[in-house]
């Protein structure tokens, strides 16, 4: 029996060892969870220190309860402090040989002077017979256009040609003007994520960093400026919390082991490196100027705001557009409370913000007419499908002019969606139908003046079956004729 007890002993401070570890994995950028990890480990020390001592206890213990209080001590303070529940466990169990090769190697790729992505001649079939189900139109007007879809690649569109740049599990961040690009290769069903900048030149893809990043949650689309890069990323924390219970209301009464609090991801663009995060829903708790509003609409507890975009102001003219505007300040969209909003880049404080004229809306976009475009998804009657494009005037907030789909014509985006202008009343739209049996389209916006309105026609460069072609983005390669 003693050997039992010394065994099991030794078993607790390996499962004590394994959830400290973890711990420490899973959220390396917390100090206090760096604190308590090393807290935990003095202990295992101390407590294998002194191995002789307790096992003179046990012997003189009186029951066996007493004795397997002491040999569940360990296991039950690492529960404890790593707040141990089945999805963490299942995290551990899945990514901790992840998280661990990420520490010691994070950088999976790096060069000065760029890479090709070469593909097979195999690849490149593969690619091309994947795609092979989408109906391509001519399209007059638009550019090269670059299509990431999650399950099947990156794709380059001219015209009616596809041209093959990438395959593998991916979904395009965002593009800059000299048409660099960050990726993520990511897993719908995992955690496991590598971040990637690279540049689109000559129908190629050229690959410049590769860098894992485990436990950041990173989705939606991002931004670039000043050699950083600003993602929409997410943690998971217990709730009630310090942040839920000053924001109060519905949100405040929520309780959950396991819910999502919104944050943006600042990395390195130069090495992909990480940063910081700035948290979102303090920020909301803080926020007075239609403070209690947007609080009070808050009522989702286990995904609260749905962070998915956020944009820098990159000029003088695109900032002078705002109220107290600078070059740097960061706008975000909050889909789950139909708000957008712009955060003063050095105070973090709300200096403008705009709800409840769109319903899970996506993609804000200033353009250069003192306006941002909209994909409002849930804004329209169903008849023709919920979606539609909404232009505002940034200064007074007015809704200025919308696009929606009458006759015959359908227009419908539950979950993703993007604008892109064009340039001479032109805009990109692309966006899918999950679970309605209509297909991903891709389309242009084809408007008789640089505004959106009810006169804008629609005209289709792709559509395909939804269930293959689900989780795109599209976008416009610049100067690309």
């Amino acid at each position: 029996m003693e050997k039992f007890f010394k065994f099991w002993f030794i078993a607790s401070l390996w499962v004590l060892a394994a959830f400290a570890g973890w711990y420490l994995e899973r959220f390396s950028y917390h100090r206090i969870a760096i604190v308590a990890c090393l807290v935990v480990f003095v202990l295992a020390l101390l407590l294998h220190r002194f191995h002789k001592r307790f096992r003179q206890t046990w012997k003189g213990a009186r029951s066996n309860y007493a004795k397997f209080g002491l040999l569940f001590l360990p296991l039950i303070l690492g529960t404890l402090m790593t707040e141990g529940n089945v999805f963490r466990v299942n995290d551990w169990m899945n990514d901790s040989i992840i998280y661990v090769k990420s520490e010691i190697s994070p950088v999976q790729y790096f060069t000065n002077a760029d890479s090709k992505v070469v593909l097979s001649e195999d690849t490149t079939k593969k690619i091309l017979a994947d795609f092979s189900s989408l109906h391509i139109e001519n399209s007059s007007t638009a550019p090269k256009i670059l299509v990431s879809f999650l399950y099947s690649g990156l794709i380059l569109l001219e015209g009616k040609s596809i041209i093959p740049l990438y395959k593998g599990h991916m979904y395009l961040s965002s593009i800059q003007p000299d048409n660099s690009i960050i990726y993520l290769n990511t897993d719908q069903f995992s955690s496991h994520q590598t971040l990637t900048k690279a540049i689109v030149r000559n129908n190629a893809l050229y690959k410049i960093w590769e860098r894992k990043v485990p436990g950041l949650n990173l989705h939606h689309w991002g931004d670039e400026f000043n050699d950083l890069i600003y993602l929409p990323g997410k943690d998971y924390v217990r709730l009630p919390n310090e942040a839920s219970r000053t924001i109060g209301h519905t949100y405040g009464k929520c309780v959950s082991d396991n819910a999502q609090y919104d944050t943006i991801r600042i990395f390195d663009f130069k090495t992909g490196k990480y940063e910081r995060s700035i948290d979102l829903l303090p920020i909301i708790a803080s926020l007075k100027e239609n403070g209690e509003a947007i609080r009070s609409s808050i009522s989702h507890c286990h995904d609260p705001l749905h962070f998915n975009s956020v944009k820098i102001v990159k000029d003088a003219k695109s900032a002078s557009f705002f109220p107290n505007g600078k070059i740097g300040d960061i706008l975000i969209s909050l889909r789950d409370i139909s708000t957008v909003m712009l955060l003063d880049k050095e105070t973090l404080q709300v200096k403008w913000q705009l709800s409840n004229q769109f319903k899970g809306q996506h993609d804000p976009t200033i353009t250069e007419r003192g306006t941002m475009l909209v994909f409002d998804n849930k804004g329209s009657d169903a008849a023709n499908g919920t979606s539609r494009v909404d232009e505002f005037d940034i200064a007074s907030g007015k809704l200025l002019g919308m696009y929606e789909a009458t006759g015959n014509d359908y227009f419908q985006s539950g979950i993703f969606g993007h604008v892109h202008p064009l340039g001479s009343g032109h805009f990109l739209v692309d966006q899918e139908y999950p679970s309605s049996g209509h297909d991903v389209t891709l389309s242009e916006l084809i408007c008789p003046t640089p505004s959106v309105s009810s006169s804008c026609k629609r005209t289709m460069i792709f559509s395909g079956p939804s269930p293959k072609f689900r989780y795109y983005n599209a976008v416009p390669l610049y100067d690309a004729k």
